[in-house]
Parts: structure tokens; C-alpha cells; sequence
């Protein structure tokens, strides 16, 4: 049996997802192709915006507090990468500075909202554009 407070919550994948074919805008305003850039490294992508009030940043930071306690070996192959869906107001500037809160290392990415919307469906993920 183990130890209390030993136990840990997660879900396993049966099949991990394929990554979108998505090409979008960094927080330093280049050009980000998500399955070039990120090949070879697991990578937990997030649909979110930085102005959702509670769940959003909620998720994000418990990503960054589960992946400060990963071996530091597999936090270096880890790659986190938040996708807004509220690219009007989300521009790589206000992304940037929002994720530096969150965890520095985690990748943000912007750009037109039908790209963003045609990636999350890659997933099965709807998103809808902000009011």
C-alpha cells in the first residue's frame, strides 16, 4: 500500500494524441511551427485566454507546479506550450508577460483565430471566439 499523500491523480492516455499542424506567432513575434518545434518532446498543449477569470490560470499554474516536480532530465524534454483563443487581445506581448506568471520556460502562441480554431479541432478541442 502506499505511503499517505503518496498518491497522485492523472490520466493515461491510451493513445496520445497526434500534434496539430498548427503554425502560429511566439511571444517574441516569430513564426512557431508546433510539430517542427516541438518533435521529440512530449508537449501538453492548453486552448485558453489570459483574461479568463479562473480556470485558465488555475490549469496553468497547476501544470507548472507539476512540472517543477518532475526529475529535472524529463522537465528539460517537457514542453508546454499555451494557445490563446482571444488572439485580438492576446497579442505575443501580453501572452509573453502573462506566461512569465505561469512558468517562463512555457511557450506561447497567437495568431489568426481561424488557424487557432483549426488546430483545436485537430484534437477534438472546440473553441470559440471571444465576445
Amino acid at each position: 500500500s502506499a505511503a499517505p499523500g503518496s498518491q497522485k491523480a492523472a490520466t493515461v492516455l491510451d493513445q496520445p494524441f497526434t500534434k496539430p499542424d498548427l503554425v502560429l506567432t511566439d511571444t517574441a513575434g516569430k513564426k512557431f511551427d508546433l510539430r517542427e518545434r516541438t518533435a521529440g518532446k512530449p508537449t501538453l498543449v492548453y486552448f485558453g485566454y489570459t483574461n479568463c477569470p479562473d480556470v485558465c490560470p488555475l490549469t496553468m499554474s497547476n501544470i507548472a507546479i507539476a512540472a517543477k516536480k518532475l526529475p529535472a532530465a524529463e522537465r528539460a524534454k517537457l514542453q508546454v506550450v499555451f494557445v490563446t483563443t482571444d488572439p485580438k487581445r492576446d497579442t505575443p506581448k501580453a501572452l509573453g508577460s502573462w506566461l512569465k506568471g505561469q512558468d517562463p520556460d512555457f511557450i506561447g502562441l497567437t495568431g489568426d483565430f481561424d488557424s487557432i480554431q483549426a488546430g483545436a479541432r485537430q484534437l477534438g478541442i472546440s473553441v470559440e471566439p471571444a465576445h
